[in-house]
Order: C-alpha cells, then sequence, then structure tokens
C-alpha cells in the first residue's frame, strides 16, 4: 500500500498543484547567503520539492512578496542593498537556490543572492515528499483520500503475484490471471475517456474546479 501511496503522491507532485504543502522559514543574517533548512515534517511524511517562496515586508498592506526561486545551477550573484532599502521597497531582485546534500540527500540547502545584507525571513513552502514507512500497511496515509479504493485496487494489482490460495501451482496461476483481468478491466487505459485511470489522471490535473461564467453590469441596458 505504502509504495501505491507513494507512486500517486508523486503523481500529485507532478501536476505543480498544491495537493499538499508543509512550510518552514528562513532568518537571514547580515553577509551569509547560505542556510540549512530544517526540513518541515508533518504526521506521516517529510518535505519534497519547493514549491513556493516568499519574504516577510514591514508594510501592513503588503506584508509578503513572492520570491524567486531556482535550482542551484541557477544561481546569480552579487549583494543585496541595506534592509532599509529592502522594505521600503518592497522588492529585492534576489533569488534562492535550493539543493540537497547529506545522507540520502536529507539536507536541504538554500542559497540567496546577492547576498542578504541585513535580517529578513522568508517562508518556504514544499510539495510533500516521502511517506512514512512506519504507519500501517492498510493506515491510507497519503493525500487525496477520494481516490482510497483506487489506491487499494492499484494495491491489490500489484499484490496478485504473491498471492496463493491451495497448494495448487496451476490453480493459483489461474486465478491470479483471473483476478488480474478484473482489476486491469476496472482501472482500464488512461487514454481512454470514461476509464478510471483516464477519470484519475484528470481529477488531479487540477486542486479546484473553478466554474467561470459572464455577469451582466447592475446598470447594463437589456
Amino acid at each position: 500500500m505504502l509504495v501505491t501511496e507513494q507512486s500517486l503522491n508523486l503523481r500529485l507532485n507532478n501536476t505543480r498543484n498544491p495537493w499538499e504543502i508543509l512550510s518552514t522559514t528562513i532568518t537571514t543574517v547580515d553577509g551569509t547567503d547560505t542556510y540549512t533548512i530544517t526540513q518541515p515534517i508533518s504526521a506521516y511524511q517529510n518535505s519534497g520539492k519547493v514549491h513556493f517562496v516568499v519574504r516577510a515586508t514591514d508594510d501592513t498592506n503588503l506584508p509578503y512578496v513572492p520570491v524567486e526561486f531556482d535550482d542551484f545551477n541557477s544561481q546569480s550573484y552579487g549583494e543585496m542593498p541595506p534592509v532599509v532599502s529592502v522594505n521600503s521597497a518592497l522588492a529585492v531582485p534576489e533569488k534562492i537556490s535550493f539543493y540537497r546534500t547529506g545522507i540520502q540527500d536529507q539536507v536541504i540547502k538554500a542559497v540567496i543572492s546577492p547576498t542578504p545584507q541585513g535580517v529578513m525571513t522568508y517562508t518556504v513552502w514544499f510539495l510533500a515528499g516521502s511517506l512514512d514507512s512506519a504507519h500501517a500497511l492498510m493506515s491510507q496515509v497519503g493525500p487525496v483520500s477520494e481516490l482510497s479504493n483506487y489506491k487499494c485496487l492499484k494495491t491489490a494489482l500489484a499484490l496478485l503475484p504473491y498471492c496463493e490460495w491451495r497448494d495448487d501451482d496451476q490453480f493459483n496461476i489461474d486465478k491470479r490471471k483471473m483476478l488480474g483481468a478484473g482489476f486491469m478491466l476496472q482501472l482500464g487505459d488512461i487514454n481512454r475517456k470514461g476509464d478510471l485511470e483516464h477519470t484519475v489522471a484528470g481529477y488531479i490535473s487540477q486542486l479546484n474546479a473553478p466554474k467561470s461564467f459572464d455577469m451582466d453590469h447592475w446598470n447594463e441596458s437589456k
């Protein structure tokens, strides 16, 4: 079940929609450009890819501004202007570059360029990463609980080759084939409209389903 959950979680992340996000903060030190991020961890998973970054300002009308971010090999260089001018302008041409290091790449590093010249606070939002294998097999710890039946069906199909019902190899082979055909029939083809795989792919492509409609102006003549 955990493999199915993680596989679906990766598919959700690849849509770049915030199906499940975790956050942490970075507080800068004058003259320091590289920071080790404390990886945010929820009850059952840690952080994955960076999704969005904002910087706090001193303006109550605009408390946060978005910050550009990229991979480590896309960083820029230079030095930021003083903090006073940063907050008054509400914008700095900064970029944060992220990379991973350590055992199994679990340590996240952030390089801010140009180098900060004062104290600033950034909030970094991550997509949900790996799931906690310590959870019970059937706990369904991943996001999108509405796809629980789909995840159970995928798990059943994956476990089918390991199933035995009798001390009869041919009987077990035939039953696996029969059940496998049924599971595949329920899942269908991702490219065929109306099939479950196609429906799931379409569902996870959007987090919300806003409906657009036209409204007449209140004093518009008919």
